[in-house]
């Protein structure tokens, strides 16, 4: 009888360690995943700030938060030591004019390397019956007696 209550108790303190190992795993594989995904965000090198978490584990962590303190979210940051080169990639995102983001030319518009002229704007009409304030250069009827756009007085010469 007491050789089984001894028993209980080992295989459950057994049962016990092995929860409280796979949780801390589970737990330290979620940290790894979490840094990984901060530095990229962050614009970081991510894989060196994975592999100092892997080896150093608290003390990687650690050493992560103080240096994405300087790291905004999306934010463009000086190139440190930690941080590999920076590709531009805006250019590669967005078609050109006339093209579809695979590059083929939608309908009615002209081919690669062709470009469609804007029509140029006509010339505005000017008024005889308009004058120009000496203040600010807004046009303005010539019989006003104050300007419109910064109501200075025409006739205070």
């Amino acid at each position: 009888m007491i050789y089984d209550i001894i028993e209980f108790m080992l295989e459950s303190a057994i049962l016990g360690i092995f929860f409280v190992i796979i949780i801390a795993i589970l737990i330290y594989i979620y940290m790894m995943v979490w840094v990984y995904k901060d530095a990229k965000k962050r614009n970081m090198d991510a894989i060196l700030y994975l592999v100092l978490v892997f080896f150093f584990s608290c003390c990687g962590l650690i050493i992560y938060h103080m240096a994405r303190a300087d790291h905004p979210v999306g934010g463009q940051t000086s190139p440190s030591v930690l941080q590999g080169p920076r590709m531009d990639t805006t250019h590669q995102t967005q078609p050109q004019f006339g093209q579809t983001q695979c590059g083929q030319p939608q309908y009615g518009q002209p081919p690669h390397g062709q470009t469609q002229v804007p029509p140029s704007p006509q010339p505005q009409k000017i008024s005889h019956n308009t004058k120009f304030c000496k203040y600010c250069g807004g046009e303005m009827p010539n019989d006003a007696r104050f300007c419109s756009i910064c109501g200075a007085n025409e006739f205070n010469s």
